[in-house]
């Protein structure tokens, strides 16, 4: 929501003016509390799996035989 539409505008005078603004502020209160609990289950869930042993992230990818040479060799055509 932006602060240009009607609904983000809160200077808006009369009842039916604080009515909307009330509303608006209070979709948005309980938007940010589900996600505030959604966000705590998630947290929860993820101890709970690093507890068991599961492991998040990429897999280690193996370093190739030749790795350590690559680089001297780049080195070594660059200054040609």
């Amino acid at each position: 929501m932006t602060f240009s539409s009607p609904f983000g505008y809160t200077h808006t005078q009369g009842l039916e003016g604080t009515f909307i603004t009330d509303l608006v502020l209070q979709i948005l209160s309980f938007v940010a509390h589900n996600e505030r609990d959604n966000i705590r289950q998630r947290q929860r869930e993820i101890a709970a799996a690093k507890a068991r042993g599961v492991k998040f992230g990429r897999r280690v990818k193996p370093t190739p035989d030749n790795f350590r040479g690559t680089g001297e060799t780049v080195e070594q055509q660059t200054n040609l």
